[in-house]
């Protein structure tokens, strides 16, 4: 519904890796899995977005 942009500061560490392979237990619908992801600070401050849009739904 939204997408927004960050600025993290230099020497702020992160974790970034691959998403695992997921399976909803009520649908049996598989997610594949093996997209990069960017795991942020837990409570990272708002201050970081520099910018924020609505992204339109079809």
């Amino acid at each position: 519904m939204y997408e927004a942009e960050i600025t993290i500061p230099k020497g702020e560490k992160l974790n970034i890796g691959k998403v695992a392979p997921q399976i909803n237990d009520k649908t049996g619908t598989v997610l594949k899995g093996g997209a990069d992801q960017i795991l942020l600070p837990q409570d990272w401050p708002l201050e970081w977005i520099t910018d924020i849009r609505v992204v339109p739904s079809k």
